[in-house]
Formats: structure tokens, C-alpha cells, sequence
């Protein structure tokens, strides 16, 4: 099992550099190029507190891959 988090577009310091990458697109960019049986979506963080209220709200993913191989 792997757990990942990234940054997203919706994050103030990220808005350019990550324009479009929301949760659904980490899942799916997952999906396609990793070799895991499951991408599990477990939430968003949060951590978007002041002086931070901009940032952050990431998702964590648990990839998993059955039989643990």
C-alpha cells in the first residue's frame, strides 16, 4: 500500500503551476500510470487554517495493490 498525498490547483501557492489538478485527476492520473487494483480517495485534509486558509484541503490516496504483491 502506498498513501500519497499532492498539492492542488486549488491551493493559493499552486493556483499556476497545478491549474486543473484536483482529486479526481490525482485519482485518475493514478489509475492510468500506476499498477495499483485500487485508488482510494480518503478525504481531504485540514489543515487550511489561518495563516494558511489558502492552502492546503489535499487529499490523501491509499493505492493498493491485492494480495499485497
Amino acid at each position: 500500500m502506498l498513501f500519497l498525498d499532492t498539492g492542488e490547483g486549488h491551493e493559493a501557492w499552486f493556483r499556476e503551476s497545478l491549474a486543473g489538478w484536483d482529486a479526481d485527476r490525482v485519482a485518475a492520473f493514478l489509475k492510468q500510470h500506476g499498477t495499483f487494483d485500487e485508488v482510494v480517495d480518503l478525504g481531504p485534509d485540514a489543515d487550511a487554517v489561518p495563516p494558511y486558509e489558502s492552502n492546503y484541503g489535499r487529499h490523501l490516496f491509499a493505492c493498493v495493490r491485492a494480495g499485497g504483491s
